[in-house]
């Protein structure tokens, strides 16, 4: 019998195309009762997917989406890209993708781990905040990589991360979207996309690398009232519904890409583009940190990533916390 996951993947491979679809058509597809679709179709509902049911015709999604597909994704990485021998997984259901990578027990394989989602039961953003994750409706991803290098020589990686998943962003028709120190992505000053980097080693020895990548591609209006601050989606940002599968793509070339050269060269090669991004250069800020909160104006990055903010008491250099543009710098930005 199938499982009650592999069910849920299965109605919505077959309620992808946002054409309407029978109680009795979906059970004989999936070899399943129809009050077995009618629990399944429930179930979904409740993670975060819009399935209507139209009286007398059967189930319909509010819009077509893509599933998440691993020869989708390889085929349209580019040929000679590093990440096509990458250990690479897409699962239907996870409680999160970069704890999934951090779990895993197979560390001396050479080479990048790819884990994406369809949902996540507990997935995770910066400050130990929860990162609400829909089914099939956004991308939930995350890299892993082993580094001969100590955590305190990565150093501003999150930040160099930042502007790759950008760049894939913008692959898409993406334009007008600006990076929130450490690595949020915002657009028109509402949330995007958020990365959550985690580095485990030794000071001064080797270290496991986990970027974990959580972007709206196409959020409900239900599953956004989990969500306690401004967000938008790509969807509504360009007007339709982006391949994510092509996405997905760009966004793993792109970090792989990123790890390469991060490692060799640091933070530099990345620091002109993240000035050119950077939302709160020059503009009053409030700094929410683990040791003191503090206001000023914000000057960009120092060579290591730290957030430089000039204060009656000097620049100072803020290596983690929030960065808050004060409320009338938002509300200009969002006129």
């Amino acid at each position: 019998m199938m499982s009650a996951m592999h069910t849920e993947i299965s109605l919505l491979d077959l309620l992808a195309d946002g054409e309407t679809h029978s109680g009795e058509q979906l059970a004989r597809e999936l070899g399943v009762s129809r009050n077995a679709v009618w629990k399944r179709i429930k179930t979904m509902t409740g993670k975060g997917l819009d399935i209507q049911a139209v009286p007398g015709a059967g189930y319909r999604l509010d819009a077509p989406l893509e599933p998440l597909s691993r020869q989708a994704i390889l085929n349209a990485l580019p040929a000679d890209s590093s990440a096509m021998n990458a250990s690479f997984v897409i699962l239907d259901e996870v409680d999160s993708t970069n704890d999934f990578l951090l779990r895993a027990t197979d560390r001396d394989v050479a080479g990048d781990r790819i884990c994406l989602a369809e949902y996540q039961t507990g997935g995770r953003g910066r400050q130990g905040r929860s990162w609400h994750s829909p089914f099939g409706r956004n991308i939930y991803l995350s890299m892993s990589r082993d580094i001969a290098l100590g955590p305190d020589v990565m150093s501003g990686i999150g930040l160099a991360a930042a502007t790759a998943v950008l760049g894939a962003l913008e692959t898409c028709g993406l334009r007008g979207a600006e990076l929130k120190w450490p690595n949020d992505i915002l657009y028109e000053g509402r949330k995007l996309a958020g990365l959550l980097i985690e580095l485990h080693g030794e000071h001064h020895g080797r270290s496991l690398l986990v970027i974990g990548i959580g972007i709206n591609i196409s959020m409900t209006e239900d599953a956004a009232h989990h969500i306690d601050q401004p967000w938008i989606d790509l969807s509504s940002i360009l007007g339709h519904m982006p391949a994510r599968n092509r996405l997905a793509a760009n966004i793993i070339h792109e970090l792989t890409l990123m790890v390469d050269t991060f490692t060799r060269n640091g933070l530099a090669p990345f620091r002109e583009r993240w000035a050119a991004y950077d939302l709160t250069k020059d503009r009053p800020v409030r700094v929410e940190s683990p040791w003191r909160p503090l206001s000023g104006i914000a000057r960009g990055i120092d060579d290591h990533g730290a957030l430089l903010v000039e204060t009656e008491d000097g620049i100072q250099h803020v290596l983690s916390g929030d960065v808050h543009l004060r409320q009338d710098q938002l509300e200009t930005l969002n006129d």
